[in-house]
């Protein structure tokens, strides 16, 4: 920890210190498997009270395929909410990204 010469001093926080720009931004991402999403279509009977809207409804809208409106297309992958828990020690598969937001080119010393 530096003590610098003038400034309020907050435990180990200097709040009169400006904050420093990063010119580099680095992230590490956690590679997860993605999981598989069952699509359950919505239908009605004639009789009950919606009536025949539900299905009029999948058939006016452009993103379903024509004559399986109602039909299961089967089981979507898709991408984890969260990453789960990672534990001291546990051996992950990451992703690193480095991106540069500085005005400055990046030379290979």
């Amino acid at each position: 920890i530096c003590l610098p010469s003038s400034g309020v001093k907050v435990g180990a926080m200097d709040v009169n210190q400006p904050k420093q720009e990063h010119l580099l931004a680095l992230k590490v991402m956690r590679l997860t498997k993605p999981t598989l999403f069952t699509n359950i279509p919505v239908t009605c009977e004639e009789r009950d009270l919606p009536g025949n809207l539900f299905n009029q409804l999948m058939k006016d809208d452009p993103s379903t395929v024509m004559g399986a409106e109602t039909l299961m297309l089967g089981e979507m992958l898709t991408l984890p909410q969260n990453f789960g828990n990672i534990f001291l020690g546990e051996t992950f598969s990451s992703y690193i990204s480095v991106h540069n937001d500085s005005n400055q080119v990046v030379k290979d010393r």
